[in-house]
């Protein structure tokens, strides 16, 4: 008996048409039936060998009940790659590895290249269908957003955590109950790991969120329980933690003794009511175009908060005083030969606060360091708290690049706007003057200036020589780096 066909998901994010069936030709308990997947609208999972690229897939779908069930606690609580590499969406993670392994030796290359294999197999749907050749339909948790990477059509979408979550689960309760009672020694197997799937992401959570493994753990927790270590509690075990955070994002950057000093110094942080932060990043978040990139989206954001502000394009503002006017407590500490700029914790249990690195070869020991990056830090206080960061970020750690190239960009958009350096060009006798003059009166550096001239409309204006010295002053990042 066919049954009719049964949408599950979001039309806007992943949606799964499955229509299952139980007849003669079918063997009972595999879930056999017809099924399409697709994403923001478009099929992404269809039957090539048809004469339209629309009709649904001929398969036992227990396959994905079974992937599923296995790779539950990786797709719900793995936040970080397993390399330190830094891709735009888990899409490009190939793309950015093998670019890293050009100049490494091979024994190293074929560790990385099995880790990053290890964690495709786990965030692919189409690596749970054994048989089937699919595009690649890669999910991985952001915080409170899931990105969703489709090779069909190269797409991305970043969708609600819970929407993902409550997708995946309906599709394979669905598949489970048609299988149950079936007696079909794989049905039934399959159905019973998935029934277990809650005690497996108790159990694992700990590894998972924190990135480390046993070893890096029980070096860190020394005999700490994990619930206080961690402030892990395993009746909420899709939780994240401070700790965790701060853990996996400066995993494989910083020894171990450093890493517990990090983590002992955001545990000693208060928790801070910011009611006027609170109110400002609802506002700017509703406003914000959701479809926008990175950049477009610092630039817009930080154009909003000089206006929530009262700040005029072409008067100087001091990221301090604002973050403070916030109520964050701004902290310093020296870790001398660390690549950290700047950790910060914003969740349920410590914070909002920003801890600048005081090292005196650390970029915020020195005044425009300072500020940009606590420039760089505000973006994330109004627009990451309720979203891919909500509980803290590692500023030179394993942070999604997404929300840090907005960030970047929000912070030289917000320090100088990059209008304002163009009339500054316009009016000065030398490009080489208005740089120096806008270093000063902005308390900015020469490589911020540059970059805000260069992506502004005064570029298409500069001459050869002019334009020179511009790209002198900057160094070889992508455009909305500063």
């Amino acid at each position: 008996m066919d049954e009719k066909v049964r949408k599950i998901g979001s039309p806007e994010g992943l949606l799964f048409e499955l229509a299952l069936t139980e007849d003669e030709q079918h063997e009972r308990g595999l879930a056999w039936g017809s099924a399409r997947l697709l994403l923001g609208g478009e099929a992404v999972w269809t039957d090539d060998d048809t004469t339209s690229e629309l009709n649904p897939i001929m398969w036992t779908w227990v396959d994905l009940l079974e992937f599923l069930a296995r790779i539950w606690p990786w797709l719900l609580l793995e936040e970080s790659y397993p390399i330190p590499v830094s891709p735009l969406h888990p899409g490009y993670l190939q793309r950015e590895a093998e670019r890293r392994w050009e100049d490494m030796p091979d024994p190293d290359i074929e560790r990385e290249e099995e880790s990053v294999q290890r964690f495709l197999m786990r965030h692919d749907l189409a690596a749970g269908l054994k048989g089937l050749f699919l595009p690649s339909v890669i999910l991985m948790r952001a915080g409170k957003y899931f990105l969703c990477h489709s090779s069909a059509g190269g797409q991305t979408l970043t969708r609600p955590r819970t929407e993902v979550v409550d997708t995946l689960g309906a599709v394979g309760d669905h598949i489970a109950g048609f299988v149950r009672g079936s007696g079909h020694p794989r049905g039934e197997a399959a159905v019973a790991e998935w029934d277990r799937r809650s005690e497996r992401l108790v159990d694992t959570a700990v590894s998972i969120r924190s990135g480390l493994t046993d070893e890096s753990r029980r070096v860190l927790q020394q005999s700490e329980r994990d619930e206080e270590f961690w402030e892990f509690r395993p009746d909420e075990p899709e939780r994240d933690t401070e700790i965790f955070a701060a853990a996996r994002m400066t995993a494989g950057v910083v020894s171990h003794v450093r890493q517990r000093e990090l983590l002992d110094l955001i545990r000693g942080m208060p928790r801070r009511p910011t009611p006027d932060l609170d109110a400002d990043s609802r506002d700017l978040c509703r406003e914000l175009p959701a479809d926008a990139k990175a950049h477009d989206q610092g630039y817009f954001a930080a154009a909003w908060l000089r206006e929530r502000l009262g700040y005029d394009a072409n008067v100087p503002v001091d990221p301090q005083l604002v973050i403070e006017r916030y109520d964050v407590g701004i902290g310093r500490i020296e870790l001398t030969g660390c690549a950290i700029e700047a950790i910060a914790a914003w969740g349920p249990n410590h914070g909002p606060e920003v801890v600048l690195n005081s090292w005196a070869e650390a970029r915020p020991a020195h005044a425009h360091g300072a500020r940009t990056t606590l420039a760089h830090e505000l973006c994330h206080l109004l627009l990451d708290r309720n979203g891919m960061l909500p509980v803290g970020e590692t500023l030179g750690g394993n942070t999604l690049e997404f929300p840090e190239k907005r960030a970047r960009a929000f912070a030289a958009e917000f320090l100088l706007p990059r209008e304002t350096a163009a009339a500054r060009v316009r009016k000065a006798s030398t490009v080489v003057t208005a740089i120096r003059e806008m270093v000063h009166d902005f308390n900015v550096s020469e490589e911020l200036v540059a970059w805000q001239v260069r992506n502004s409309s005064a570029r298409q204006t500069l001459g050869e020589e002019d334009l020179s010295e511009v790209e002198s002053r900057t160094r070889a990042r992508v455009s909305s780096d500063t």
